[in-house]
């Protein structure tokens, strides 16, 4: 999104071993070509790695506006998103009255999903590996 600081595009995330060899990296098969990864991201007991990234996108509920949406993509070894969670779109889940609701969507600042951390706690669903 234009105007956002350089930190916010990233291209690539990745694992290297101590004599610099990439074990893994993930971001060319990524929506757009770049990783946009923030913050966190976990390497899961299967292999697959959890990754908290940023999208920019509408929501509806926001009106016509772009909005940098946060989400979490589990991304198996080789590179193909198997699992999705956008914040954007779970905002009745959270539990905010519709007065908040009302407030939240009255909110003009882009980055109003802002997220800095992750965990997985649960079996994913869909994913009965986990």
């Amino acid at each position: 999104m234009p105007g956002l600081p350089a930190a916010l595009r990233n291209k690539t995330i990745g694992i290297v071993d101590w004599n610099d060899r990439v074990l893994w990296e993930w971001g060319a098969e990524a929506p757009g070509g770049a990783a946009r990864q923030h913050h966190d991201w976990q390497r899961l007991p299967d292999g697959d790695t959890a990754v908290l990234v940023n999208i920019g996108r509408v929501i509806s509920d926001f009106g016509p506006r772009q909005m940098l949406d946060d989400a979490i993509y589990v991304v198996n070894p080789k590179g193909t998103i198997v699992w999705k969670w956008v914040l954007g779109d779970h905002l009745n889940e959270f539990g905010f009255t519709p007065v908040e609701l009302e407030l939240i969507h009255q909110s003009k600042e882009p980055d109003y999903f802002h997220t800095n951390d992750m965990f997985v706690l649960v079996p994913i669903a869909g994913q009965g590996r986990r």
